[in-house]
């Protein structure tokens, strides 16, 4: 259990979260956005391989409809599709959190949602305390000691723990598989707080992108879990000699007879 804890801070907090934002600094937030598109597809050909789950049409579906979903969003907004070794970032951080979505459900059979997360973090934080301290030599570290920037990250630190716990929460309960098709709800709800917040024009075209991906994100989890079948066993073997059945009979006899004297 203890390795897992530390495979799972390894991919997430030590390779998705640094490489998710260096990939931001050389790539577009459009390209972030189709590359987690195909983060569903990647953990259920992971979960299949690794887990031996079977791939259902219904969820391969629901990731298809996801990924249409996000490139009909992404795509009015007039990118420029260029790759980069940003995209090389993201696509490694996207590699990842796929991995790191195994893991939880043999960590939820014996730890609390909770537990998994507190490890989590305290683990990702020794693995980052050497980068950090790598950059605050070199002078890279820059941090803002206004009393606003601090009360921000203690809110942005509440958030995450919380969401977190919520996450793991959902994917011990629908599985890896299921829970990546949620990766694909951040464009929508930011095309949705850019028009209701910054009053952002939106398309009709987008509001069909995101329909699909909540269409994708429903029908994946229509789908019914693949139930094992459950262990033959052996039929008792009953005796087969005339003279011990004969005995077990009168044995039975006998104490019902003394079952009914019992009672009178």
């Amino acid at each position: 259990m203890p390795f897992l804890l530390l495979y799972s801070a390894i991919f997430f907090t030590l390779i998705q979260q640094p490489l998710y934002f260096i990939g931001l600094e050389y790539s577009t937030a459009a390209n972030a956005s189709l590359i987690y598109a195909a983060a569903p597809l990647t953990t259920m050909v992971l979960e299949a391989a690794f887990l031996k789950t079977r791939m259902q049409a219904v969820k391969l579906a629901g990731a298809a409809l996801g990924f249409a979903g996000v490139l009909i969003i992404v795509q009015n907004g007039a990118h420029s599709w260029q790759i980069s070794i940003g995209d090389i970032y993201l696509l490694i951080a996207m590699l990842g959190l796929s991995v790191n979505v195994l893991f939880t459900p043999r960590l939820a059979r014996t730890l609390s949602p909770f537990t998994i997360t507190l490890y989590s973090f305290l683990i990702g934080t020794l693995l980052m305390a050497p980068t950090f301290g790598g950059e605050w030599l070199l002078g890279a570290a820059e941090m803002n000691a206004s009393a606003v920037m601090w009360l921000l990250v203690g809110v942005a630190g509440l958030i995450n723990v919380a969401t977190g716990i919520w996450w793991v929460r959902g994917v011990a309960v629908v599985g890896p598989g299921t829970a990546s098709l949620f990766h694909n709800l951040p464009p929508f709800v930011a095309m949705l707080a850019g028009f209701l917040v910054l009053g952002e024009q939106v398309l009709l075209s987008q509001i069909l992108g995101g329909v699909l991906i909540l269409l994708g994100v429903f029908i994946s989890n229509r789908a019914r879990p693949v139930k094992a079948a459950p262990p033959q066993t052996a039929e008792p073997v009953q005796p087969q000699i005339p003279v011990v059945q004969n005995l077990l009979d009168s044995v039975q006899a006998a104490t019902a007879a003394d079952g009914e004297k019992a009672k009178i």
